[in-house]
């Protein structure tokens, strides 16, 4: 659920700074805005915007909800700029514009570093691959292969291969689970 709030986050922040400027009333603006995004992030907006409606909440009370549902970073930051706003008023279409530019160089940093992450387990894959086949290629000579497997530096060479192929499938694993 975090990974897909997070990455509606910069939809739900365009569509909410449309909704927002129509309607002047950050309430009015999650409920409209909780039509054109994406679930989870849809559900907790109209469950909140719902139970604020038909209690006795405050603003503040709603959007804390809100922001505990949800649990991103960058969300919770547009939640305490709502939340001022909404104690103190001002300018909240400035705070809203930097707040999407934010996003969207976060956004470019995410889909970069995506990129990075499968390009490196790509290079990654093909070295564990062409290790591989080196290893069946040199086990092919009967000679060779008795070498590897009764000499100390034979056996040496192999479990070296085992661990550098090891190294390789752990460091894809880290890299994409970071991604």
């Amino acid at each position: 659920n975090a990974r897909k709030i997070k990455s509606a986050y910069l939809a739900f922040l365009s569509t909410f700074i449309g909704f927002y400027n129509i309607e002047s009333n950050i309430i009015n603006a999650l409920k409209s805005t909780a039509a054109y995004v994406s679930e989870p992030l849809s559900s907790i907006l109209r469950r909140n915007v719902f139970l604020f409606e038909k209690t006795q909440l405050s603003i503040a009370e709603c959007l804390d909800n809100i922001a505990f549902e949800v649990g991103d970073k960058e969300f919770r930051k547009f939640i305490n700029f709502a939340k001022m706003n909404a104690k103190y008023g001002g300018n909240f279409g400035k705070a809203l514009t930097k707040l999407r530019e934010q996003a969207e160089k976060l956004h470019s940093l995410e889909a970069i570093k995506s990129a990075n992450a499968t390009v490196g387990s790509m290079v990654i894959l093909f070295m564990i691959v062409i290790n591989l086949v080196l290893m069946m290629n040199v086990s092919n000579d009967p000679e060779v292969a008795f070498t590897i497997r009764n000499t100390m530096t034979g056996q040496a060479i192999a479990v070296s291969n085992a661990v550098a192929i090891m190294f390789g499938l752990y460091m894809i694993k880290n890299i994409n689970s970071s991604a």
